[in-house]
């Protein structure tokens, strides 16, 4: 495990490293489940069935905000199942991976072990990815707007005013929410005590041409997410594909024969999602320009609050070189750090020493860890 940073404090505000000093999980050594943990494939494929018949799988409370455009936010509360260790009222905001929600397996394990530490969640449902509900507006979630994370944040200040945030994100998750850290406004910087990325292959622009090769099996996991998006935009078929296709902004011919992501990008997502910003809003001329927008790497050196970086090395999905941009942003920030472990896999990091994985993850308790110590670091 490598841990990248600026670790020696030379800015007012806590450092990093004042918070990771007490993470004692980065000193352990890290025990894969017997014969295919270290398979960074089988630890991601395994995350998505990972679930436990004894979890409280039941929200709290199901909001809903209604955005300008028609569009209704849906996010899960999940109160706290014990007294956190300082008493503090802090919430953890996560953003899951792509067409995820409360209700995926690895989510419902993190917020399981984060209740019965003290901490209220609130979790994003990305749009159209729930089951049996509605899309009260022609279009599905997108990998890199801020719109909905936004409205969850700004309603959870509103309900929990003396609330402090630790914002989390995974994969597509962790794009979306690095971006709206780059941009929060002084009120929330303010209110957040530390980010966490999960997993995240920061420029869409430079991961594009990587999905498409066959090493590491990226263009087979491209497929498949590209086959799970279109589930969605069947499903939800009415709302979000039917009003483009008589409007002649998309071609739905194309939209179903799409095979990769880039592909249906171009004929679908690039042409739906708007650009704004300047006080323009206006359609991506190109899916470079899309991409391009969605990223979140060059808004990494904005963010205010301490934050990390988490990558495992043998993710199937997001290359090494990906990775080193961030790693050398972290080496000239005192409130940045790259934690990049050997295994793990694209959201995995199961642990055990059998052939069954542990009732909780690596990933799991790096997060409750790592809540106590930025909040001790604040005090």
């Amino acid at each position: 495990m490598r841990v990248e940073g600026k670790l020696m404090g030379d800015e007012e505000g806590v450092d990093i490293k004042d918070i990771l000093i007490n993470c004692p999980i980065l000193k352990e050594k890290y025990t894969a489940p017997l014969l295919w943990g270290k398979n960074g494939h089988i630890q991601t494929a395994t995350y998505g069935l990972l679930g436990h018949a004894e979890l409280q799988r039941s929200f709290d409370q199901r909001v809903s905000v209604l955005l300008n455009d028609g569009t209704t936010v849906i996010y899960d509360i999940f109160e706290p199942r014990a007294i956190n260790i300082k008493q503090k009222d802090v919430t953890l905001a996560l953003c899951p991976g792509i067409a995820n929600n409360s209700e995926s397996n690895y989510i419902r394990t993190c917020v399981h072990h984060a209740q019965a530490s003290g901490y209220r969640c609130a979790v994003l449902n990305h749009l159209g990815s729930l089951d049996n509900v509605t899309l009260t507006s022609s279009r599905i979630f997108c990998y890199g707007s801020t719109e909905e994370t936004e409205a969850m944040m700004s309603d959870l200040v509103s309900r929990y005013p003396h609330t402090q945030f630790i914002n989390i994100g995974f994969s597509m998750g962790a794009n979306i929410m690095t971006k709206y850290l780059s941009g929060m406004c002084p009120e929330m910087v303010k209110k957040t005590i530390i980010g966490l990325s999960v997993g995240q292959g920061y420029s869409a622009s430079k991961a594009a041409p990587y999905f498409h090769d066959w090493e590491n099996g990226r263009r087979v996991y491209n497929y498949i997410i590209n086959e799970k998006v279109k589930q969605i935009l069947w499903k939800h078929y009415d709302k979000c594909v039917k009003p483009h296709v008589v409007s002649g902004l998309v071609d739905e011919s194309k939209i179903w024969a799409a095979s990769s992501c880039a592909t249906l990008d171009e004929h679908y997502h690039r042409r739906v999602n708007l650009a704004k910003g300047g006080g323009k809003v206006e359609h991506f001329r190109t899916v470079k320009d899309f991409y391009e927008w969605c990223g979140s790497l060059k808004g990494i050196p904005s963010i205010k609050v301490p934050m990390v970086f988490l990558n495992a090395e043998d993710d199937p999905i997001v290359p090494i070189d990906l990775i080193k941009p961030v790693q050398e942003m972290c080496l000239a920030n005192n409130k940045f750090a790259h934690v990049l472990t050997k295994h793990g896999g694209h959201l995995g990091f199961l642990e055990g020493r059998s052939l069954k994985p542990s009732s909780k993850t690596w990933l799991d308790r790096f997060i409750v860890q790592l809540s106590d110590a930025a909040v001790e670091a604040q005090t």
